[in-house]
């Protein structure tokens, strides 16, 4: 089983470990944008509800 998985020469394949390898990086990547998006999101309805309790504090609606 383990030759199997580590192969005949006794050790991974060097072009396997290379290709995890960046598989992991595009991974990190990934996730580091992903919270970029989510922050900006944030900030977004952040801005949305600040916004909404501004105009509801404006005595000189339309609807006052």
């Amino acid at each position: 089983m383990g030759k199997a998985i580590y192969g005949a020469t006794g050790g991974p394949d060097p072009r396997l470990v290379a290709e995890l390898m960046a598989l992991r990086a595009r991974v990190r990547a990934l996730e580091a944008e992903l919270s970029e998006y989510r922050d900006a999101a944030a900030r977004a309805d952040l801005a949305r509800h600040e916004l909404d309790l501004h105009l509801m504090a404006v005595p000189d609606t339309a609807l006052v």
